[in-house]
């Protein structure tokens, strides 16, 4: 089995940079015919592909700005059409990120280079020693890490044109550099390889080699059940509830079927045919079965925790204050979207650990479906739920969005308006912005009742958080669950936030859930942390805020449609420094969508509703037209006769009834 991450040496923080060219990738479906290595015949066209793995980039003359005073030496260094990175305010320099193709069924082994350098002037080494040389790559290339996406194996890379070397004692300019990939075959073809042409056209585009996509070719059969009638059949959506709550969510599989392919597994289905050491490796062995046979795309796992039970993954990290926390029951959901591996190498029933606590990394961070969670318990709750997706998707989304600060450290130090203010940087100009910011006002719960029911398409909050509440004005004022059951309004919007602990959707009930469950207002979705969220000591705005951030750049500057692939796409973002920083990690374990992965966002679907109209007078029986059809005399018989969005009259009289 091909483990999706091979992490190689420590890698830079700006590394977290090279995702940008991921997320199209994994936003994709994809296949072709190709084959291994060793089974080529060294004549062949494919063969000579896979083995030249061979690189060379040009670069022309860098540009320097210099910013010199008495508390700043600062040199910017600047290449055409190349992005530039910095850490911790340093010097900026360029790099270009690198997304390689291996051959099928192989990893990353190691790699040769070759360089054309040049050293910068500069007056003294004195001068150049006053750069902070820390900040700077000391290498012109770093191997990122192997990884595996639908199948496919990926190696990711990047290379600085600019970098100091340790031994010159000087900053150094590469106008070429060339290098050479070789890898290592391993036995088991990754079962996760679709052979689909949707998904080899997702990730074609972005990759440095496109013709390695040749030598790819499905060698194994997909799994089968005896009892699957519908293992032709393709179901881009599906729905895993219960017994109890399946037919409850008819309407919605019939409301999503007009748009996407859809259906539903039971777990009495999944508990028959999927083998796992617990309920939940048995739901994530028929999601994988559903992705290999029927082409699933999204998963709404229709259930709260009782029903359908989390994966808790393992998360140690030092925060802002310098203490260790350590988790080994983080609710993430994202065990259930990446379908690599087992999360557990070593078998100790610890899921999700790093390398340094386990035999490798465990981690699978990269997702082949797109998870969404239907926090519901019975039929009410289904339908407030469903109802509510329905009316998102099909009504015209307001041009408004709400952002909104509380101090997160004591006198707001730092200033937490800067996760909002960037975040406004990624907001079309065709949108009113309501800023509501503790630093400008006191905030009351009046005031965020009224900002949140004022017809908003998305609401983002920062500022801490418990379980039940977050602060709306810290430390004096918070929103509670109770009071996210009084919101009354009309559009139900997109909500994410920063705070910790307002999604742990494993204790009952969270702020997230009462804030989706509310079915006369509140939020269709939430994007919440289940956990600690995260910041830095001297960047509020590092990893939790990023993470949202990040959010609102996927939606409207790489225009990604539906709901689940923005949260997994922002996420993934930081996939590397997920691998390296145990901070990221965590952030990308806590964050979770409570709410439908299939919902496209920014469109309005049409739709027309059918309804019914039942009629319940205590004087009908069986002479009147449509009796015990659509007339009764029994509201509870009505109730049971009518599904979601149908209309009970009741006329007045005495009713002898138990609900």
């Amino acid at each position: 089995m091909i483990r999706k991450i091979r992490i190689i040496g420590i890698i830079c923080i700006i590394f977290f940079y090279l995702i940008l060219n991921l997320n199209p990738i994994i936003a994709n479906n994809f296949s072709t015919n190709q084959s291994s290595i060793n089974d080529l015949n060294e004549d062949s066209e494919d063969f000579n592909i896979a083995k030249n793995l061979h690189f060379t980039y040009h670069f022309p003359n860098p540009k320097i700005t210099i910013n010199e005073s008495e508390n700043n030496f600062q040199h910017d260094f600047f290449i055409e059409k190349l992005p530039t990175t910095s850490k911790d305010g340093g010097n900026n320099f360029p790099f270009k990120e690198l997304v390689i193709l291996l051959p099928q069924n192989h990893i990353y082994e190691s790699y040769s280079q070759l360089i054309d350098n040049t050293v910068l002037e500069y007056d003294s080494i004195n001068t150049v020693k006053k750069l902070n040389q820390e900040i700077f790559p000391t290498e012109p290339i770093k191997i990122n890490g192997n990884a595996c996406y639908r199948g496919y194996s990926l190696l990711f890379v990047t290379i600085y044109p600019i970098y100091y070397d340790t031994k010159l004692e000087n900053i150094i300019f590469a106008n070429e550099i060339s290098f050479s990939v070789e890898t290592t075959e391993i036995c088991d073809e990754n079962s996760l390889f679709r052979d689909s042409t949707e998904d080899m056209q997702g990730i074609i585009k972005q990759i440095e080699n496109p013709l390695m996509n040749t030598t790819y070719h499905k060698q194994m059969l997909n799994p089968t059940l005896q009892n699957d009638d519908s293992s032709d059949d393709i179901y881009k959506y599906v729905i895993i509830t219960s017994n109890e709550l399946e037919e409850y969510f008819n309407n919605f599989v019939a409301y999503k079927n007009n748009f996407i392919s859809t259906r539903t597994m039971n777990l009495s289905y999944i508990n028959s045919n999927f083998y796992g050491r617990d309920l939940q490796e048995r739901i994530r062995e028929s999601i994988r079965y559903a992705y290999q046979n029927w082409n699933t795309e999204y998963v709404l796992l229709g259930g709260d925790v009782n029903i359908i039970p989390y994966r808790g993954l393992f998360g140690k990290a030092i925060d802002h204050k310098g203490e260790l926390l350590i988790d080994y029951d983080i609710p993430a959901d994202i065990y259930y979207a990446s379908l690599d591996g087992t999360w557990d190498d070593d078998g100790d029933g610890i899921y999700g650990e790093d390398q340094l606590n386990s035999i490798c990394d465990e981690a699978d961070l990269i997702a082949e479906v797109y998870v969404g969670r239907a926090p519901v318990e019975n039929k009410a709750e289904v339908a407030t739920f469903t109802n509510k997706v329905i009316s998102f998707e099909t009504s015209p989304k307001p041009k408004k969005i709400l952002l909104h600060q509380s101090g997160v450290n004591t006198a707001n130090d730092p200033d937490s308006t800067v996760i909002p203010e960037k975040i406004s940087n990624w907001i079309p100009s065709d949108y009113e912005v309501d800023k509501l910011y503790q630093v400008n006002q006191v905030i009351t719960i009046d005031d965020w009742k009224s900002a949140f029911e004022d017809n908003n398409f998305i609401i983002q909050h920062t500022g801490n958080g418990e379980e039940d509440q977050y602060y709306i004005d810290y430390p004096l004022q918070t929103f509670s669950v109770f009071q996210s059951l009084t919101l009354n309004n009309e559009f139900y919007p997109i909500h994410t936030s920063v705070s910790c602990h307002s999604g742990a959707f494993d204790n009952d009930d969270c702020l997230a859930e009462t804030l989706i469950l509310n079915p006369y207002g509140g939020a269709s979705a939430c994007l919440f942390n289940s956990r600690w969220g995260f910041t830095s000591e001297n960047n509020i705005h590092k990893y939790s805020g990023e993470l949202i951030e990040r959010q609102f750049y996927e939606l409207f500057w790489k225009n990604v449609s539906n709901l689940g692939k923005i949260h997994q796409f922002a996420k993934e973002y930081y996939y590397i420094d997920a691998m390296i920083d145990p901070a990221y990690r965590w952030c990308y374990y806590t964050l979770n969508l409570l709410g439908d992965p299939e919902t496209p966002v920014q469109q309005t679907r049409q739709y027309s509703f059918k309804t019914t109209d039942f009629f319940v007078d205590d004087d009908y029986d069986n002479k009147i037209d449509g009796w015990n059809i659509t007339h009764f005399n029994s509201i509870q018989a009505s109730i049971d006769a009518a599904s979601e969005l149908d209309t009970i009259h009741v006329m007045n009289g005495i009713y002898n009834e138990r609900f």
